[in-house]
């Protein structure tokens, strides 16, 4: 039976870069917002003045800065905070792929998943997303790999087990 070990630690840097990724493939946060939220205030901030500083200048200006405070606090600051807080994220992974399944072990976790417990399977540059539900998700770095013939098996196991194919994000 094919079989894949790997270990790692995330670092804070790769684990943010992959909630962001996630957060924009998803639609949670559509990179129209991005740009509104980016080019808003500093129009708003204009109109403000032009406008002599009428009711509605006013109010489209709180809702500029509202929104841009709402989009900055879920894509800048949220995954910031959920990494540095959340003590899981801090230790060190051992991961176990199989046909049958996954085994998960950390010094506070020890679990076993079935493939079918993940609904898809991506891709992106830096590692690979284990799906489960919205919001509910797995990430392991490609460098936790130990070469190209690991990934592939990785990658044949992940593509049979869940239930869509692979993604590139």
């Amino acid at each position: 039976m094919e079989q894949v070990d790997i270990k790692f630690q995330y670092t804070e840097k790769e684990y943010v870069k992959a909630v962001r990724k996630y957060l924009l493939v998803t639609d949670t946060i559509k990179k129209l917002d991005l740009v509104l939220a980016i080019i808003g205030v500093p129009c708003t901030l204009v109109y403000f003045f032009l406008s002599s500083y009428n009711w509605f200048s006013i109010l489209l200006l709180v809702c500029a800065v509202l929104f841009t405070g709402f989009i900055g606090l879920q894509y800048l600051y949220a995954p910031v905070l959920t990494f540095r807080k959340t003590p899981k994220f801090k230790e060190e992974y051992h991961l176990t792929f199989t046909a049958d399944g996954i085994l998960f072990e950390t010094a506070t976790i020890h679990s076993e998943l079935k493939w079918d417990a993940y609904t898809a399977f991506w891709e992106s540059e830096d590692c690979y997303y284990l799906v489960q539900e919205e919001h509910v998700y797995t990430i392991l770095p490609k460098r936790a790999f130990g070469g190209d013939a690991e990934k592939l098996a990785f990658e044949r196991m992940a593509e049979v087990g869940t239930e869509y194919t692979k993604r590139k994000i």
